[in-house]
C-alpha cells in the first residue's frame, strides 16, 4: 500500500483502526445484527495449541439474542478496518460488508503491504462469509 493512501486511511474517522492482534464488535445500521471481526498475525508455531487455521475471524449474531451488554462500534453496513494501524509500513485494510436481510457478513482484504504479503491467506483473498450463528 502506498504511503499517501496509508496516511489518508489513518486520518479517516470512518475507518476503524486496530493495532496488532485486535478485534471488535460492530452493530449494523438498523441494529439487527452484531458482527465480530478479529485479526491475528500469521506465523504462530504449529505446536501452539490454539493456532488458528486462518488469521481473520468473523461471527454474526442477532442483536436481540445477546445475553449481555458489550461495547460495539455503530457502523454503516459497508466499512473498512485497518489493522496494524500502529505500524503503518505493515498496515492492512479489510472491507467488512453486513447484509441484514440475509443475516450475514463478509470480510475481504483490500490493501496490504509488499512486505509480509506472503502471509496473506486464502480466506483473506477470497473473502470469508458467515451467517448468523
Amino acid at each position: 500500500m502506498e504511503d499517501a493512501k496509508i496516511k489518508e486511511l489513518k486520518s479517516d474517522s470512518q475507518v476503524i483502526k486496530f493495532t496488532s492482534w485486535s478485534g471488535g464488535h460492530f452493530k449494523s445500521e438498523k441494529g439487527t445484527l452484531i458482527v465480530m471481526f478479529y485479526f491475528m498475525h500469521a506465523g504462530l508455531p504449529e505446536t501452539f495449541a490454539g493456532a488458528p487455521d486462518r488469521r481473520i475471524g468473523l461471527h454474526v449474531h442477532q442483536s436481540e439474542n445477546l445475553k449481555m451488554q458489550i461495547p460495539f462500534y455503530q457502523v454503516k453496513n459497508d466499512f473498512l478496518v485497518m489493522v496494524n494501524a500502529d505500524n503503518l509500513p505493515f498496515a492492512l485494510t479489510y472491507r467488512v460488508t453486513i447484509d441484514e436481510e440475509n443475516k450475514s457478513a463478509k470480510v475481504i482484504i483490500e490493501d496490504y503491504p509488499v512486505l509480509g504479503g506472503g502471509l496473506i491467506g486464502n480466506a483473506e483473498v477470497e473473502g470469508l462469509e458467515v451467517h448468523v450463528d
